[in-house]
């Protein structure tokens, strides 16, 4: 199994991380369903961080079957209705975003 992760590193302007929130937990993640071959998807948001290390506001983890799958995903062209749903809350944010993708190991 592969999980592609996201992490949006940096802050949401105050007084707009409700709303924010809500369009990536809600809007942006039924986009994400869509995805061909995704298994799931799983958001985390930050609470807490160790000393010295950059803010990352949220995290998201794309589970897929394999790269190949992951692959097929990314050149879909349902790629472009998520970034469309992405941008409409990205004003809010600042800071950058990163992606990675690992195997998994082990999991319950």
């Amino acid at each position: 199994m592969l999980v592609r992760s996201a992490y949006l590193i940096g802050t949401v302007i105050k007084g707009e991380q409700e709303k924010f929130d809500a369009q990536m937990t809600g809007p942006v993640v039924e986009a994400i369903k869509g995805y061909p071959g995704l298994i799931d998807v799983v958001v985390k948001k930050e609470v807490g961080r160790d000393e010295g290390e950059e803010p990352v506001y949220m995290q998201f983890d794309l589970l897929f079957e394999d790269e190949d799958a992951m692959n097929v995903a990314l050149a879909s062209e349902h790629r472009n209705r998520i970034q469309l749903e992405i941008k409409k809350s990205m004003t809010a944010f600042s800071g950058r975003v990163s992606h990675s993708f690992a195997e998994i190991l082990s999991a319950n």
